[in-house]
């Protein structure tokens, strides 16, 4: 029983060292589809959009290389431009590669604006959709 005892004592503390540096990785690797749209996530925007019952989208951007501030940015100023985006939701994080704005459904139809967005940036850039909230 004490031989049983020492080897879970031991197995115990390997675990204590190694788990907790493993689990913070594995949470917050920041590609994770969660972990994209808290990057984004703004509570007033929501409050907002949720008032007005506009849609949210929460998207991935994408390019070949590392995403940069000044190639969101870009992404910022075309989903700010194009009409019926709520222009003052919009919404970038560069380490996540992530984006978010509301919209007006009766000023654009997302359905049909959605194959548009996947090139919207230019440049090699990529925009695919992770989620639409509806309220």
């Amino acid at each position: 029983m004490n031989e049983r005892w020492a080897r879970g004592a031991v197995l115990a503390a390997l675990l204590g060292l190694t788990l907790p540096a493993s689990v913070p990785a594995v949470l917050a690797c920041g590609h994770c589809l969660e972990d994209r749209i808290a990057a984004v996530y703004d509570h007033a925007m929501v409050t907002e959009a949720r008032a007005h019952r506009h849609p949210i989208v929460y998207l991935a951007v994408g390019s070949p290389g590392p995403e940069t501030p000044a190639r969101l940015a870009r992404v910022r100023r075309q989903l700010a431009a194009t009409p019926g985006v709520d222009a003052h939701s919009v919404r970038t994080d560069s380490d996540a590669a992530a984006a978010a704005f509301s919209f007006d459904p009766a000023r654009l139809d997302w359905s049909s604006w959605m194959p548009r967005l996947r090139t919207l940036a230019g440049g090699g850039v990529r925009c695919d959709t992770l989620r639409v909230v509806r309220h």
